[in-house]
Order: C-alpha cells, then structure tokens, then sequence
C-alpha cells in the first residue's frame, strides 16, 4: 500500500500549516490556534479556529493529513497485531541455547520465533583438571535458561482487540426496520372504524372463495348493484 502523495497547497501560508498539523495532531481547534501562533486567549482562538476550519484549502489540507494517518495507523496496527500473535503463539521448546549461548531456533521453526525471548541467563563455570600424565585439562561448561514474554498478557491484548473489531462491526451494521408497535396499529385500527360508513359491514354481503367473489345471498347481491345493470351476473 503506497503512501498518498501529498502536496503542499499553495493558497496556505506557514501559520495554515502549522495550525493544521496541530489540529490533526489533537482535534482540538482552539489549541491548534494557539500553538500555531494566532493568539494567546482561549476565547478569540475558539472563534478563529472555527473560521479557520471552514476555508475550503485548510479542509482539503486535513483531509490529505487525516487519510495519510489512518494509512500510516492501519500498518502500525497490524505490525503490532502480527507481533501480539507470534507471542502469543510462541513455545519455549521452539527455541535453544547453544554452547556458546546464543539463542537459537530449532530447525522447521521460522526464525521470526526469537523474538518472543524476553531474556535469558547464562552461567559459565569452568573446571581445571590434572591428568597424571601432567596434562592439564580445561572443561568449559555453559548452563542458562530462556525466559520467554508473556503469553497471556499477549493472548489478553488480541482478544480486547478483537472484541472491539466486533463490537464496531455490531454498531456500524445497518439496523433493520423497527417493527410497528402493536398500541399503533391499535390506534389505526380504531380510526378506520370511525371513518367506515354507517350501517356497512366490511365483507356483510359477500365472502372469497378460490377464482373470485360470490353473493352470500342473491336478494342482497341485486339491492347493491341495482344501479349497475350491466354488472348483473347473467
């Protein structure tokens, strides 16, 4: 991933750059103008930030700042990340002292894997002997021990992590729509009783069946079609 490539605008001048660094540093308006040398009082910085916020130029100078620092985090994150999972994962037996006492890692094991030795201690103890002979015989003898960083703390670190992921992915996820409360269909319900004509039944003189509608009773049926005709059945 490249880093964007940023210019210097043009329309800036040196205090409008330092101010936006600042801000992009704190998000804190009325420091940034403060520190970038427009004023000393809190009261007129707060008002000049927020005018200084609004010019279309210092805008699009953050937005190339602020895209630049969430790149730059997004990779110091999964370098950490990366970090946190070797140690997590790691395995003393993965590791080993040579006689020289030097760590070193076991064959088939990525060499990544030394890193995650916080220290080790080596003691050296050497003996003298003398043969009959009038020899005399050194033995140099090298004993430590690895101490590795801590796996749980590591473990603790990528789970925190990685429940927040989850919980940030829960909040942003589009929320479906609420369901109508049942008081309002309710209230709905009790309008449309009011608003229906006196006397008239929904579905009185008439019931469905498969294919269409048909009269409970054929005197009803003529009564509310009389002024139909053509609409008779035949």
């Amino acid at each position: 991933m490249g880093t964007a490539k940023r210019h210097r605008p043009a329309a800036l001048s040196e205090r409008e750059l330092e101010f936006c660094q600042e801000y992009v540093r704190e998000k804190n308006g009325t420091r940034a103008a403060i520190v970038a040398g427009y004023t000393g009082n809190p009261r007129v910085a707060a008002s000049l930030s927020s005018r200084l916020l609004t010019k279309v130029g210092i805008r699009r100078h953050l937005d190339e700042l602020f895209a630049e620092l969430r790149e730059r985090y997004a990779l110091d994150t999964r370098r950490v990340l990366d970090e946190l999972a070797l140690l997590a994962l790691s395995d003393v037996e993965h590791v080993e002292l040579t006689p020289d006492g030097t760590v070193e890692v076991r064959p088939g094991v990525p060499p990544a894997a030394r890193r995650a030795v916080s220290k080790k201690a080596i003691v050296v103890t050497t003996t003298t002997d003398v043969l009959p002979d009038g020899v005399i015989r050194t033995h140099r003898r090298v004993k430590g021990t690895v101490e590795m960083y801590d796996k749980l703390k590591a473990l603790k670190y990528l789970h925190d992590h990685l429940r927040e992921a989850d919980e940030r992915r829960e909040r942003d996820r589009p929320k479906p729509d609420a369901a109508v409360p049942l008081d309002l269909l309710v209230h709905l319900g009790a309008i449309l009783h009011q608003v229906q004509p006196a006397g008239v039944t929904p579905g009185a003189n008439c019931r469905d069946v498969k294919g269409g509608t048909t009269a409970e009773n054929k005197d009803d049926w003529v009564s509310d079609n009389a002024e139909h005709p053509q609409d008779s059945p035949p």
